[in-house]
This record gives structure tokens, C-alpha cells and sequence, in this order.
């Protein structure tokens, strides 16, 4: 009870030392016929992900208005502070007048209840649910790369990753017990032993590489793309390898990815994640641990005829603009009006899974 109390304190105190640093006031006058999006939030578990919320709201033209909590200031992290820079967000002591949506973390008096409870509450509901989708890394939304156009980039035939192979991070998703798929440490061990894989020991030989048929590998344990040529390195290849996150299988890069028309070569599992799920050569290609071998199907993408690769392609993207965009996203809140959003809090979510079995 009392390291309990001893920690609200903590969050507390932290959270006043943050208000009185971000240079924020109380809501100023809102703009005339501009949409607002209150929240009234008393902690964070969900890290990241309610910056990438909130942002997806400004990106939509909203004005967010947050009620203010010490103890809720003092829950944000690394990425959840990037809330107090952002021009948009508006503290104040209670919802403005017309306010348009209204989430609460409140169960027993939200009108919109924002839970974190993402992987276990799949089934269908009486009432109206959203799901908010998997979204690019936090960088990519905050340095607004996400939607910068690569489209003249020459695309080869051959399947991308790049990202993290840390071996104290990438078991995790296999002790959760969660999620029956391969994690990024199996999958990486068994492409690596393919004679297609290439694994670049740095930029000048990635960018070296001009040839279809290859499996390129880049591990940020050697070199790193910047946030702002990611995407561009996307673009210039026809496939993408959805290799999964540290605790869940859901990983930004997948998002990232399918903005730039790379199909996901993904486990069935995984795309299962999806709401929508994806579909099997229709905007995703599915391997499996039973009938579908990972290595049978990157083989086989690597020998599909052009016509099928650029259709499969579209489809992707039509995917990607109807239901992973900022817009996409707030949209459909908006017409939904659901009574419960699921916005994903990672390893919070994960325990959740177990505690429901």
C-alpha cells in the first residue's frame, strides 16, 4: 500500500514538473467550425500509441483538447510526451462547448471508453467497437515522412526488412505464449540459411543492390536508413518480409511497408491481426508453420509474373488508404461511433491475453 501510494506520487509530482515545463495553458478560444477531440485520460499504459492517436486526430484537422491530470502527465513516456510540442493539444478543466468526440478511460461513466484491452476482445459486441489499426513508427508521423511520395523509384523483384535482430528483445514474443507464430529470431535463422538472402554491411551496399530474385536482410545491429529515407528504400522493392514485434506479432514497419505498395509476406497468424484481415495473394502472401513454409513462399514471390506483382500491388494500397491512414482511421470513429475504441498498449494488451484464458 505503501510503495502503491509512494509511485502515484511520484507520477503525480513528475506530471505537475511537466505541465509547468510544456509551456501549455488552459484551452484558448478554439478556431471557428473546427472539430475537437476531448480526452479525459487518467493514466497511460498505452505509451506510444496515444501519441500516435492523438496525432492521427491533428493530422485529420482536429483540435484535441486533454483534461488536465497530474498523475496522466506523469504516466507519459518517451513518445506519449511528444503530445505536450504538438501546436494542436489544448489542456482544460473540463470538455468545450460543441466538443465533436468525447473518449474517457473510465469504464462505468465514458460515453467513449478508451481500453487497452486490444487482442482479447476480438469477438462481436452488441455494442458498436473500433479497433485502432497498427500505425508507422511515431518518427514517421511526427517529422510528417509518412505520406512523402517516392513514386519514380525503380522497384526490383526481390523481398525486403530492415529493423532490429536484437537477441534480449525478439524471444519475448515466443515466452508471452500469446501468439502461436514464428518470432523474428526463428524467422531470421531460417532465411539466412537461404541462398537468396543478402545481409548489406552497410548503406553503400544496399544501395549497391540492383538485382531481382534477392532476399535483403538489413539488421540495425550494422547500419541504420534514416527516418526520413525509409520509405524510400520501401519503394523500391515489390515485396516486404512482416517479420514480428518484440511482444506482440503487430510491428510499425508492416504499415510502413504497405504505404509504399510492398506486398507483406506475412504468417497466417499475423495477418489474422488485421481488421480487416488481410487476404491471401490478394494483398498479402501467407506462409504458415503446417502447409506453407516461409521459404517455399518468399521462393515462390520471387518468380511471379509482373502483371500479378503490379495488381497485388494496388490492392495493397487500397488497403493501406481505406483503413491504416490518419484520415482512414478518424473517419471511421466518426461514422462508427463506437461505444468502446481498443487502442493497442503493447505488452499491457499481451498480459491481457493470458489473464483472460
Amino acid at each position: 500500500m505503501v510503495r502503491r501510494t509512494l509511485k502515484y506520487l511520484v507520477r503525480v509530482l513528475t506530471g505537475m514538473y511537466r505541465w509547468r515545463n510544456s509551456g501549455k495553458r488552459l484551452a484558448p478560444p478554439r478556431k471557428k467550425q473546427q472539430r475537437i477531440l476531448y480526452l479525459n485520460l487518467q493514466e497511460n499504459k498505452f505509451e506510444r500509441y496515444l501519441y500516435l492517436f492523438v496525432k492521427f486526430f491533428l493530422l485529420d484537422g482536429y483540435a484535441v483538447y486533454i483534461k488536465r491530470n497530474y498523475r496522466f502527465l506523469g504516466d507519459l513516456e518517451q513518445y506519449s510526451k511528444w503530445i505536450l510540442k504538438e501546436d494542436g493539444v489544448f489542456f482544460c478543466t473540463r470538455a468545450p462547448q460543441k466538443t465533436s468526440i468525447i473518449i474517457e478511460d473510465d469504464p462505468e461513466t465514458a460515453h467513449t471508453f478508451l481500453s487497452y484491452d486490444y487482442f482479447s476482445r476480438r469477438e462481436k459486441s452488441d455494442s458498436p467497437v473500433f479497433f485502432v489499426p497498427m500505425a508507422m513508427h511515431p518518427y514517421l508521423y511526427k517529422d510528417l515522412y509518412w505520406d512523402v511520395g517516392y513514386g519514380n523509384e525503380k522497384r526490383y523483384r526481390s523481398v525486403f526488412f530492415g529493423g532490429s535482430f536484437r537477441k534480449d528483445a525478439y524471444h519475448h514474443l515466443t515466452s508471452f505464449n500469446a501468439f502461436p507464430i514464428l518470432n523474428r529470431l526463428e524467422l531470421y535463422e531460417r532465411i539466412v540459411s537461404m541462398n537468396e538472402a543478402v545481409l548489406p554491411s552497410g548503406a553503400d551496399e544496399l544501395n549497391d543492390i540492383n538485382e531481382e530474385g534477392k532476399i535483403i536482410l538489413v539488421d540495425r545491429g550494422r547500419f541504420s536508413i534514416s527516418q526520413g529515407q525509409w520509405r524510400r528504400y520501401l519503394s523500391r522493392f515489390d515485396f516486404f518480409l512482416a517479420c514480428p514485434g518484440v511482444s506482440m506479432p503487430l510491428a510499425h514497419n508492416i504499415v510502413e511497408a504497405m504505404s509504399c505498395g510492398c506486398i507483406p509476406i506475412i504468417e497466417e497468424g499475423y495477418a489474422s491481426l488485421f481488421i480487416p484481415p488481410l487476404t491471401d495473394h490478394q494483398n498479402a502472401l501467407f506462409f504458415n508453420q503446417a502447409t506453407h513454409q516461409p521459404e517455399e513462399v518468399l521462393r515462390a514471390a520471387l518468380k511471379m509474373p509482373d502483371d500479378v506483382i503490379k495488381e497485388m500491388q494496388s490492392q495493397v494500397l487500397r488497403y493501406y488508404e481505406n483503413y491504416l491512414t490518419p484520415h482512414a482511421v478518424v473517419k471511421a470513429i466518426e461514422e462508427t461511433k463506437p461505444r468502446t475504441i481498443y487502442l493497442n498498449a503493447e505488452a499491457h494488451s499481451v498480459r491481457l491475453v493470458s489473464e483472460h484464458r
